[in-house]
C-alpha cells in the first residue's frame, strides 16, 4: 500500500489545502464549539473560501490521503454543499475507515441530508453495533443520525415520522456528540454556502477509483521534507524568470530531481496554461526556464527528460 500523500497530485492538493493553517485540528473534535465567536467566524470565513476554491478533482484526491487530508475534504464538501460527494464519502465510511477519517465522513453526510446519505449512517450505524464498536466515530454517526431526524420531527407530523424510524436506532441512546453536531451544522449553515456542479459529468466514485499515483521518475521523486518543499517555492518566487501568470497561480513544489534543478509545481486551479508547472535551471547562468501543462502525465514525462538532460 501506498503511503499517504506519496503522490504529486495528493501532496499538490494537501500542500495547498490541508498543510496551510491545519484546518483539520479544529474539524475532528469540540475545538469549534470551544473557541471564542470571533476566532470561530474568522475560521468559518476564511475555511468556506478556501473550500469554494477547491475543485471536485481537489476533493477527490485529497480522500486518497491520510486522515488529516481525508477529515478535511469531507468539511469542505459539506462546506459547500457538495452533495454529490455522498456516494464516495458514505462508501469509505461504511467500508471501516480509521477513526478520525470516519468523523469527517459522518458529518458530511449528516450536511447533505438526503435520504441516501442517512441510509449509508445507518448502515455504518449497524455495522459498529454488529463489530462492537462504540468509538468516537460511532458517537459522530449516531449523532447525526439522530440530528437528522429531530430536524424532521420539526417539520413532519410524529406518526410520520415514528413509522420511518427505525426502532433499534430509535431506542439507541444520545451520544455525548449530539449537541456538538447540532452545533456544527449551524455553524456550517451560518458560514458556508452552495457551490454549483459545473462539471455534471465528473463522478467522485469513478474519478476515485480509477486514479493511478504518480510517484516520481528514475532521477526525480517527491519531495519529502516540507521544509525542502518551502525552500522550494520561495527560490521560484524570487525568480525574475517566471512568468507572472504563474507566480500569481501561487506554485507549491511537489518533486524535483536529485540536486533540486528541475522541479515539478502544482498550480493553483484557474491558470488557463494549465495545473502544473515544472521549472528547470539546468542550463546554468542563473537561467530558469518554466513550462506549463494541463495534465499531471504530460507534466511527469518533462521532469523525466529533464532530469536526463
Amino acid at each position: 500500500m501506498m503511503p499517504p500523500n506519496h503522490d504529486v497530485q495528493v501532496l499538490a492538493a494537501a500542500r495547498r489545502y490541508v498543510m496551510r493553517g491545519r484546518p483539520y485540528m479544529k474539524l475532528q473534535g469540540w475545538n469549534l464549539r470551544n473557541v471564542p465567536d470571533d476566532v470561530s467566524r474568522d475560521f468559518g470565513i476564511s475555511f468556506h473560501r478556501i473550500s469554494e476554491s477547491a475543485t471536485d478533482a481537489d476533493i477527490t484526491l485529497l480522500l486518497h490521503g491520510d486522515w488529516r487530508a481525508k477529515i478535511t475534504a469531507s468539511w469542505m464538501a459539506a462546506m459547500t454543499s457538495r452533495y454529490w460527494f455522498g456516494e464516495l464519502i458514505g462508501s469509505l465510511l461504511v467500508s471501516g475507515e480509521e477513526e478520525r477519517a470516519a468523523k469527517g465522513y459522518s458529518f458530511a453526510l449528516t450536511s447533505f441530508a438526503r435520504p441516501q446519505d442517512m441510509a449509508l449512517l445507518q448502515d455504518y450505524i449497524q455495522k459498529s453495533l454488529d463489530e462492537g464498536r462504540s468509538n468516537s466515530a460511532f458517537g459522530w454517526a449516531l449523532a447525526g443520525w439522530k440530528h437528522h431526524h429531530a430536524e424532521r420531527q420539526g417539520t413532519l407530523e410524529s406518526v410520520s415520522i415514528r413509522s420511518t424510524e427505525p426502532s433499534w436506532i430509535s431506542e439507541l441512546g444520545s451520544p455525548a456528540e449530539l449537541d456538538l453536531i447540532a452545533f456544527l451544522q449551524v455553524w456550517v449553515a451560518t458560514y458556508g454556502g452552495k457551490v454549483p456542479r459545473t462539471d455534471a459529468a465528473f463522478s467522485p466514485v469513478s474519478f476515485f477509483r480509477e486514479w493511478v499515483p504518480v510517484r516520481g521518475g528514475e532521477k526525480w521523486s517527491l519531495v519529502e521534507e516540507e521544509s525542502r518543499r518551502a525552500a522550494l517555492d520561495q527560490r521560484l518566487r524570487e525568480s525574475s524568470a517566471i512568468p507572472g501568470e504563474v507566480r500569481d497561480a501561487d506554485p507549491l513544489a511537489v518533486a524535483a530531481d536529485v540536486d533540486g534543478r528541475t522541479v515539478l509545481h502544482g498550480l493553483a486551479s484557474g491558470l488557463q496554461a494549465g495545473s502544473w508547472a515544472v521549472t528547470d535551471e539546468s542550463l546554468g547562468r542563473g537561467t530558469t526556464r518554466c513550462e506549463t501543462f494541463s495534465d499531471v502525465e504530460t507534466a511527469a514525462r518533462r521532469m523525466t527528460e529533464l532530469s536526463f538532460s
